[in-house]
């Protein structure tokens, strides 16, 4: 009777290691799953943050071109409404030059 015992406590020992083994499987599964979404919620993440970022110097880009436009086209009208002003401080602003370089 005591081999009975034995035998039937040794059958319910393996059955409960296969259950065991059964539900490691399944939660390292899931510890898995969980990893994936967690890459893919990064992921998703820092690709938003890239988009925002490439916005922003896209404004910032376009801000400065039309301050850059603005600032030329006001130095051009100012040269068309006094072109001898102009020159003669061109070649004011030239002579200082060749004499500072000169020495």
């Amino acid at each position: 009777m005591a081999k009975e015992e034995y035998q039937q406590e040794l059958e319910s020992l393996k059955s409960d290691m296969t259950q065991l083994r059964t539900d490691l499987g399944e939660l390292m599964e899931r510890f898995r799953e969980m990893g994936h979404e967690r890459v893919d919620e990064t992921r998703s993440r820092a690709r938003s943050e890239v988009e925002r970022r490439r916005d922003q110097l896209n404004q910032a880009y376009e801000k400065a071109r039309q301050e850059g436009r603005e600032y030329y086209d006001a130095a051009h009208h100012r040269l068309e409404e006094h072109p001898l002003t102009s020159i003669g401080l061109a070649f004011g602003l030239g002579m200082l030059l060749g004499k500072v370089l000169s020495r």
